[in-house]
């Protein structure tokens, strides 16, 4: 009111400045720059998951910390479910060590050659273990063809760094398997090769077997080792004529 007590009259162009004034203030100032509120433009939202993943919009998911979550393909991954990134792009497979069907492997050196088929390996822990060579069997000690046996095998492997695959373990508590030497020749075929052992049939499996016998039955074609000798002696059977 003014100072004569009676109430001023707003003129009609002045309201409709005031309305024009706030209509531009509202479609101008009040908006982000390039948003749409159209009908045709709606704003997708996707509700949190049960995880407790924060709101994602159409574009990658971001985490609380604002970190980019992954995404493969072009599907965005829900934070706190890591996505794995598709095999042969510069991922390796996982490898799976003692599945079944592995055998165990050690390395260690050649200590000690008691007889042809028999050795002794100093383990990188410090500990010794007993080695019996599978598949194959030599000349004992006191058999003949037995020291040559045994000359023949410590010539390969005496001091040598060698692989130990282990098939299973004898009464003995000794490893049977197959020793490869420095080079990857594998020990008991060399002595098999060269007619100072015999394979052992009883307890010499596939596919072994079948890659020894033409070892054995060439090394006796050239009367080498063993085979040189009149009436050589398998060692189970003369293991059963001279019992410990």
């Amino acid at each position: 009111m003014g100072l004569n007590g009676r109430r001023k009259k707003v003129a009609p162009a002045t309201i409709l400045l005031l309305v024009l004034s706030a209509a531009v203030w509202f479609f101008s100032g009040n908006r982000q720059p390039g948003a749409d509120f159209s009908a045709e433009a709606p704003v997708q939202v996707q509700e949190s998951s049960r995880a407790g993943n924060v709101r994602q919009d159409a574009g990658p998911a971001l985490s609380a910390q604002g970190v980019v979550a992954p995404s493969v393909q072009g599907v965005v991954a829900p934070f706190g479910q890591g996505v794995s990134a598709p095999f042969g792009q510069g991922v390796s497979a996982p490898s799976v060590q003692g599945g079944p069907g592995e055998k165990a492997s050690v390395f260690g050196q050649v200590q000690d050659v008691p007889d042809g088929d028999s050795l002794v390996v100093l383990l990188p822990n410090g500990r010794r273990e007993r080695v019996r060579l599978y598949g194959i069997d030599a000349p004992e000690g006191a058999q003949e063809g037995g020291k040559a046996a045994r000359n023949f095998s410590a010539g390969l492997c005496m001091n040598a760094r060698v692989k130990v695959e282990e098939q299973y373990r004898d009464q003995y508590n000794r490893i049977v398997g197959i020793v490869t030497l420095p080079g990857g020749r594998v020990l008991n075929a060399e002595l098999l090769r060269a007619g100072h052992a015999w394979v052992y049939y009883q307890y010499c499996e596939s596919p072994w077997k079948e890659a020894w016998l033409p070892l054995q039955k060439e090394a006796k074609a050239r009367k080498a080792g063993l085979w040189g000798g009149a009436t050589p002696l398998e060692p189970w059977q003369w293991r059963k004529q001279h019992p410990r």
